[in-house]
């Protein structure tokens, strides 16, 4: 009985660091994901702007 209590325990210990292990990579997954949510917003906002631009930049071509 005492050895099937002592591996339950580690088997309970090793679950306990891979959870930990998970926790930890999601965290670092949801950051990298916010980082990657800016950089898309950023590249919107830049998109935006630049379609923006081209209706002025083809009143321009007419002129010349």
């Amino acid at each position: 009985m005492k050895m099937e209590d002592s591996a339950l325990k580690e088997i309970l210990h090793a679950l306990e660091l891979q959870t930990v292990y998970f926790d930890q990579k999601v965290e670092q997954l949801e950051e990298q994901f916010k980082g990657i949510e800016q950089r898309i917003d950023l590249l919107e906002k830049k998109i935006d702007s630049s379609i923006s631009i081209l209706p002025k930049q083809r009143k321009m071509l007419i002129y010349f």
